[in-house]
Order: structure tokens, then sequence, then C-alpha cells
């Protein structure tokens, strides 16, 4: 508990402070130590976009090219994974007509997708 306190002060302090390398750190360093943990997750996939397009606008290719790959990485543990399917499958199908809803017979084949690609 006070390990994980420790890291959300962290996260904090980072998450206020404005550089945003430094912000990558701390959440990977917090995932490392919660490596289950999709929202920590989520933000280094969002985290990582945004520094990879950042990077790109600026003309710095090299780091865009580190950030582009950091991010699919995550992204791919993102959709890959039953934390984001089982919400986006109830979100995607409320509303919907029978024809326009997916199942969990599409997971497999959404999940192969994108570890192919």
């Amino acid at each position: 508990l006070v390990e994980a306190l420790k890291l959300a002060l962290l996260l904090e302090r980072h998450a206020s402070d404005g550089n945003p390398e430094k912000r990558l750190a701390a959440y990977q360093k917090a995932y490392k130590a919660y490596p289950r943990n999709h929202k920590i997750l989520l933000n280094l996939a969002i985290l990582s976009h945004r520094l990879a397009i950042e990077a790109e606008e600026s003309g710095n290719f090299f780091n865009a090219d580190a950030h582009w790959t950091k991010a699919k990485r995550f992204w791919r543990k993102i959709v890959t994974g039953r934390e984001f399917w089982d919400p986006f499958l109830a979100e995607f199908n409320q509303g919907g007509g029978k024809r326009d809803s997916l199942g969990e017979s599409d997971v497999p084949r959404a999940v192969e997708h994108v570890r192919a690609g």
C-alpha cells in the first residue's frame, strides 16, 4: 500500500509539471510495479502517441520513431486484453440493431487482426 501511494504521488507530481518525458518515465515505473493496471497502460499509450506526434511535428524523426514504437506496443497490449473489449462491446452494442452489433465471437478475429498489423 505504501508503494502504491508513493507511485500515486509521483504520477501526480509529474502530471502537473508540464514535462511529458518525465510523465512518461513515471508511468513506465508505475506500469513495471503494476503491469495489470489498465489505466496506467492506457495513459502510457496516449502519452507515447502524443509524444510521437509532437516529435514528428518538430522534425525530430528519431524520437518520433521511438515513441511510435512504444505507442504501438502499448495500444496492442490494450486492444488484445479483456479490459478493453468488455466495456467496448457493451458500449458499441448499446442501442444498436442486431445487424450493427458485435459479439464475443468477433473478439478473437479483431484481436488477431491487431496482432497481425
